[in-house]
């Protein structure tokens, strides 16, 4: 009964001190208490009495008596429940004050790691985070046989787009680009934006039929690419290094660089990779 007198109580002293009294303290509020407590039942006293006092003075004594002892009896039980409704209340605003506070720091941070890892031309991973990651490959395809390569793909008509239409334009294809290279990649492969006109690709395991495929999913999407005030026919070269055992990422970047120049000899959409003897494919494979 008197944790439901002082629920009942709580509800509205917060009402009232949320309303008129400027203040969210646990003794502001039992202070408050004692007038909302205390007046009423002192006013119910004095009904009582009247009540009563026809009757008989001693019996209206002792009722009088009855109620104030009954009043000097409930309300530090009531003050007790009411301390733990305020600690109550205090316990579940700090913990509603730390998920928010924990919710902005985790947006924090994504938004620094993003700003660490991220290149803020092309929007695509930089060159460290690329080269963290091939070394981390390297490392599982020397302890856990596991195969992957590395790409290296270039636009052959960025410069001439920065030249024509400026730097503005430039950055958007590199955007653009970029986009695409992320959507023509499984979830589990890595685009990254590596040097002026040259985006690096990570894909695991990288058979000669993955790189086709991926290869065709990029020239099939690169050649909708047209931005605005732009005539330029857009086509990418591309070229692949297998991991073998031994191999450093120089060695896999200096081998994907030297299949990236063949392919860019080609009239363009040229993929050049070579897993064992294997030469230089166009967009439709006829080596």
């Amino acid at each position: 009964m008197i944790s439901t007198v002082a629920r009942f109580l709580h509800r509205k002293i917060n009402n009232l001190a949320e309303e008129d009294i400027p203040t969210t303290s646990a003794f502001d509020k039992n202070k408050l208490l004692l007038y909302v407590a205390g007046i009423p039942l002192l006013l119910s006293a004095l009904a009582f009495l009247l009540l009563l006092f026809v009757e008989s003075m001693y019996t209206t004594t002792w009722v009088v008596a009855f109620i104030v002892l009954l009043t000097l009896a409930l309300l530090p039980a009531l003050m007790v429940e009411m301390d733990h409704l305020a600690s109550a209340d205090r316990e579940s605003s700090l913990k509603h004050e730390l998920r928010l506070s924990r919710y902005a720091l985790e947006k924090t941070e994504k938004a620094l790691q993003n700003e660490t890892i991220r290149d803020q031309r092309s929007g695509c991973f930089n060159e460290a985070y690329f080269r963290r990651e091939v070394d981390h490959q390297i490392w599982l395809a020397t302890n856990h046989h596991y195969q992957f390569c590395i790409g290296l793909v270039r636009i052959d008509q960025f410069g001439e787009v920065l030249e024509q239409n400026g730097a503005e334009s430039a950055d958007e294809l590199l955007r653009v680009v970029g986009r695409i290279a992320t959507r023509a990649l499984r979830e589990v492969d890595l685009v990254a934006y590596v040097e002026p006109e040259m985006f690096g690709l990570v894909l695991c395991g990288g058979q000669p039929e993955e790189i086709k495929t991926v290869f065709d999913r990029l020239t099939g999407y690169v050649s909708q690419v047209h931005l605005a005030g732009d005539t330029v026919d857009i086509t990418i070269s591309a070229g692949f290094s297998y991991f073998h055992p031994g191999m450093s990422l120089e060695n896999l970047m200096a081998d994907a660089l030297d299949h990236l120049e063949k392919a860019a000899a080609r009239p363009g959409n040229y993929v050049a990779f070579r897993p064992g003897n294997q030469g230089a494919w166009p967009r439709g494979h006829d080596g």
